[in-house]
């Protein structure tokens, strides 16, 4: 194939990948809860257990999901070269990044792995030097992406919860 295809094909794998529940770590379980209660002729209340829908937040998925986006940009900038990697790197670095943040130390552990093999498909020399040069070089980006993400929240108490 040629490297064209292989580079789109990095793409939108790395795409699926940011844009799937398993990276944002939501899913949707149902959870027994006592949401009612119901009273009896003598007055005594019966509570009553319902099935209601929660949200969990987890983040298992998330360092197999690192290392894939990872060999996504590898791959970008093996065969496209420093134009694809960037390209690329517009869309994952932030990500990657809040991963940094996670509660989960495998989590953290493969976003920095995946950083730092990003950061060795650039043409920096010294590989001391490189993921601060990706991160400096690509910094406008990210900037762009966490103001994109607070404008997004719906409350005030949203865009303090993403931003911390």
């Amino acid at each position: 194939e040629s490297n064209g295809e292989l580079v789109a094909l990095a793409e939108y794998a790395a795409d699926e990948i940011l844009a799937s529940k398993a990276w944002r770590g939501t899913r949707v379980d149902p959870v027994e809860e006592e949401v009612s209660s119901d009273l009896l002729r003598d007055g005594t209340a019966l509570a009553t257990p319902t099935k209601a829908l929660a949200t969990t937040t987890t983040n298992e998925a998330a360092p197999e999901l690192c290392r894939a986006l990872a060999a996504c940009t590898g791959l970008a900038a093996a065969r496209g070269g420093p134009e694809a990697l960037a390209a690329l790197l517009r869309r994952a670095l932030y990500p990657l990044l809040e991963q940094l943040a996670s509660t989960n130390p495998d989590a953290r552990q493969a976003a920095l792995a995946a950083l730092v093999e990003c950061a060795a498909c650039t043409d920096t020399d010294d590989a001391k030097e490189a993921l601060p040069a990706l991160l400096a070089a690509n910094l406008d980006y990210v900037v762009d992406a966490a103001c994109r993400k607070l404008r997004r929240a719906a409350t005030p108490e949203q865009a303090a919860k993403s931003a911390s």
